[in-house]
């Protein structure tokens, strides 16, 4: 990613993009956004907020914020953290194997497993058991690190967290 960003072309061009994001933005933060962005308000949640029918207007303007909330920020660092310590090829082998999981709903969005979800739990869990203990035990680490640096991050993030550990 670095070696694109850092070239005369990227450079030009991005001067030229804007982007909006809703107040809850997590998949679009990941994005490392280098460009001039404006966090927009929203009155869906979770990835209904990209929905551009959700986003609330004043007159003929979008109503922007200062700020995303303190769980986009919340879930970004973690999530950035988390992925700091998979190593690429790694990584790549877990979401392969997560997206194969998924993809025995046959589901087309979170909506559909949501709207099916005992069967496709189901599913999921018998396709995550015929999977090798190799991708298993990855899965299983990968999931590991996730909680740990969530806590972590918890910890960090609420005070009554901190006045705990202190103690």
């Amino acid at each position: 990613m670095e070696e694109i960003t850092e070239t005369d072309e990227y450079k030009q061009a991005i001067n030229k993009v804007h982007t909006y994001i809703p107040q809850s933005s997590v998949i679009g933060r990941l994005l490392n956004h280098e460009e001039k962005y404006t966090i927009v308000q929203s009155v869906q949640k979770g990835l209904m907020q990209h929905d551009l029918y959700s986003w609330q207007l004043e007159g003929k303007k979008l109503i922007s914020l200062a700020e995303v909330t303190n769980e986009s920020q919340f879930v970004d660092k973690t999530i950035k953290e988390w992925l700091k310590e998979i190593e690429p090829k790694q990584r790549e082998a877990v979401v392969d194997a997560i997206f194969e999981i998924i993809n025995t709903t046959n589901a087309n969005s979170f909506k559909e497993i949501k709207e099916k979800l005992f069967t496709d739990v189901r599913l999921m869990l018998k396709k995550y058991q015929s999977l090798d203990d190799e991708s298993k035990k990855m899965i299983m680490e990968f999931f590991q690190i996730l909680i740990r640096t969530a806590k972590n991050n918890a910890i960090e993030e609420i005070p009554a967290f901190n006045k705990i550990s202190k103690d």
